[in-house]
């Protein structure tokens, strides 16, 4: 599955802070919404599609991109409540960052799954979400990670990541994830379903490795 383009709803409210992503993403409101949505992901079934033998193969379109470790990244989000978070707290294990939207019911399976996948993997590992959402939608992407339960923060985008600007480069659709090692370097990055199982299965491998 294709992620969804992530360039139709950009802005131009400005952000604090520096980080590392692109696009802007605006049209959902309230509880109500999330709602919604999360009983259309329950119908249609999208957590199926992101167990073993149901992902569709990798296209050049959201095929994962391994890259070569060169330094060290340093990024910091706004997270809802007026802190933030970034490079500081996340370095020293493994950490996988989903740029996602409120509206976007794949993001949201692969949030969940990613929630569940973080308590039972050893060693731990991080998990972070940022919303390509404006600033006005705190309170929102503050609802939305406390209606779907998920344990991992959910920040906002900085203008850096609308720009194309941040470290983590231009984001042009979501889910979109990154995987970072434990010096915050990174190793693979792509666009949904099949992007979120090759992550799986390098920390999978990297796990068995360490055994």
């Amino acid at each position: 599955m294709r992620g969804s383009s992530a360039r139709q709803q950009r802005g131009s409210s400005a952000r604090q802070g520096t980080a590392c992503a692109v696009t802007r993403h605006g049209h959902v409101s309230g509880l109500r919404a999330i709602e919604l949505a999360l009983l259309w992901v329950g119908v249609v079934g999208l957590g199926a599609l992101i167990t073993q033998g149901c992902s569709p193969a990798p296209s050049p379109s959201n095929a994962g991109t391994s890259l070569a470790r060169g330094p060290s990244l340093w990024y910091r989000f706004p997270l809802p409540d007026g802190s933030s978070i970034g490079t500081d707290e996340l370095s020293g294990r493994s950490t996988v960052v989903l740029f996602l939207t409120t509206y976007d019911p794949v993001s949201q399976a692969i949030a969940l799954r990613l929630d569940a996948y973080q308590h039972t993997h050893a060693p731990r590992i991080n998990v972070l979400a940022v919303a390509l959402e404006p600033p006005q939608n705190a309170p929102l992407v503050a609802v939305y990670r406390e209606t779907l339960g998920i344990g991992f923060p959910v920040a906002l985008a900085d203008q850096d990541t609308f720009d194309g600007r941040g470290c983590f480069g231009d984001v042009r659709a979501v889910p979109a994830l990154v995987l970072l090692d434990s010096e915050s370097r990174l190793v693979r990055r792509g666009v949904g379903v099949s992007a979120f199982a090759e992550i799986e299965g390098l920390l999978n491998r990297s796990a068995t490795k360490d055994r």
